[in-house]
């Protein structure tokens, strides 16, 4: 009660707000302001508060232009687990058609190749002698690369092509691989659905043995695939295959040994990192949005918009019609050339996700099989050609050499806590004040108004009693002129 009755009797003086802030505040050096000491001392102690200040005042600049620079940090980590989620694998052979019967057919797919190769179709367009299309015209008018691709493909399901498969030591089939169509041809991708891996080390994982049919090769020599044997990528679930882009190869007569290592990357938002949740493109053909998606969306949207048609392996837009062979010669070969060197996520608005997993993968490799096995395999497959095993059959035992993942986290360098917390050091460091000093200063604040707001009304009514005086004073004279003459003859 004391204390309101002090805060009442400050804030009706003018003077009394500062002197009461001044003795009461936890500001340090303010109270010396009005303490019973000389002048001089008073005035130095001024200085030296202000000179704080001063050096605060910087000092909170630095803290919140350092802020203001949207400085992020990456901190990684090894994860381990019981268990890790097994990534998807897709495989491809070097070669795209098998069981061609006639040369006529040859040429034709040759053709084709190049048509579907769009940098080698771009270079031989501009060539002197052009684009020779008129094998072309050995398939119907209804001809679709889909179909043909998927009965001329590799035939993995076939006998005899997986020789040998396990995964976790356990048997697989050519069951467990899903076809799909790439630039590459007719490829197949392990582990659609959600495998694992709980036990560390080669053997493992996956491991297979192919038959490559490197004896029925129909690559056109020089201007086609000129490799033998398989490439793989291992790829998450969510996203297409891009086996042309980062596929790993494995020649005929080799086993490849591949370990994986598997990096969980977390980023902060934009303007401290690249991640933008919030202008993210909704995706149409792809439940889940990652980079790679996004930007094949984008080139599928481009190819559409411009040539009314999709590419046989952006199978995701089935709901495109397929480029007919008038419609690569004319303009989708061109035009995919052409985005395959302009096209990037920027131009497309593709954003990194703030979340997401990438594979990356370590290979060494040994000659395979050995002499017993091969003779294993002559005797299973009835052929007595000894070159005909090393010349065809590749193997890959890829797995995890540990159960456990890098993971890769992006921070905010200063962050709004430490931000408050530097501010707040800075205050007491300084000038030993605290959030409550800053509480003091709005008590302050509010006493300060009202002592102006009633000094502003009681001058205010002064000026109506003075005014009203002043009119009744004229009244009384225009009432009594005569006594008023009279007072005025005596004044």
């Amino acid at each position: 009660m004391a204390e309101k009755e002090d805060i009442k009797s400050v804030s009706e003086s003018f003077c009394g707000p500062e002197k009461y802030f001044a003795s009461t505040t936890t500001c340090g050096g303010v109270s010396y302001w009005c303490a019973g000491i000389h002048k001089t001392q008073k005035f130095a102690w001024v200085i030296i508060v202000l000179g704080l200040t001063a050096g605060l005042a910087f000092q909170v600049f630095l803290r919140i232009s350092a802020y203001l620079s949207y400085a992020a940090t990456t901190q990684t980590t090894i994860e381990f687990t019981s268990e890790i989620e097994f990534p998807a694998v897709t495989i491809c052979n070097f070669n795209r058609y098998f069981g061609l019967i006639s040369a006529q057919e040859v040429s034709a797919v040759h053709t084709l190749n190049r048509l579907n190769s769009p940098q080698d179709y771009s270079d031989l367009a501009n060539s002197s002698t052009g684009f020779d299309s008129s094998p072309l015209s050995y398939f119907n008018d209804s001809f679709s690369v889909t179909s043909y691709l998927t009965q001329k493909g590799y035939p993995l399901d076939s006998s005899p092509i997986l020789i040998h498969c396990m995964f976790q030591s356990k048997p697989c089939t050519a069951a467990d691989f899903t076809p799909v169509l790439t630039r590459m041809g007719k490829c197949y991708t392990f582990n659609k659905s959600r495998s694992v891996q709980n036990v560390a080390g080669s053997g493992q994982g996956l491991l297979f043995i192919l038959n490559v049919l490197h004896s029925l090769y129909t690559e056109e020599p020089l201007h086609g695939e000129i490799e033998a044997g398989i490439r793989f990528q291992l790829h998450s679930k969510l996203e297409p295959p891009e086996v042309h882009k980062y596929g790993v190869g494995i020649p005929t007569g080799m086993k490849a040994f591949s370990t994986i290592q598997r990096t969980e990357t977390s980023l902060v938002e934009s303007p401290w990192g690249k991640c933008n949740p919030s202008t993210q493109r909704t995706l149409k053909y792809f439940e889940t949005y990652t980079l790679s998606s996004c930007v094949q969306e984008c080139f599928t949207d481009h190819l559409v918009e411009r040539c009314g048609c999709r590419t046989y392996e952006q199978y995701w837009a089935s709901e495109v019609p397929e480029c007919s062979i008038e419609q690569m010669l004319n303009c989708s070969t061109a035009y995919v050339a052409e985005m395959e060197r302009t096209l990037t996520p920027d131009s497309c608005s593709c954003n990194l996700p703030c979340k997401f997993t990438t594979y990356g993968v370590t290979t060494s490799y040994a000659t395979a099989p050995n002499f017993p096995t091969r003779n294993a395999i002559q005797t299973l497959i009835q052929n007595n050609d000894v070159a005909f095993v090393g010349d065809n059959f590749v193997g890959l035992d890829i797995s995890y050499a540990v159960i456990g993942y890098t993971k890769v986290q992006q921070f905010k360098v200063i962050d709004e806590s430490a931000l408050l917390s530097d501010i707040g050091g800075q205050l007491g460091l300084w000038l030993g004040m605290s959030f409550v000093t800053l509480l003091e200063l709005f008590q302050y604040v509010i006493i300060r108004c009202t002592a102006w707001l009633k000094t502003f009304k009681q001058r205010n009514k002064t000026s109506k009693m003075k005014e009203q005086n002043l009119q009744v004073v004229k009244a009384w004279h225009m009432e009594n002129p005569n006594k008023a003459h009279q007072i005025n003859g005596i004044s």
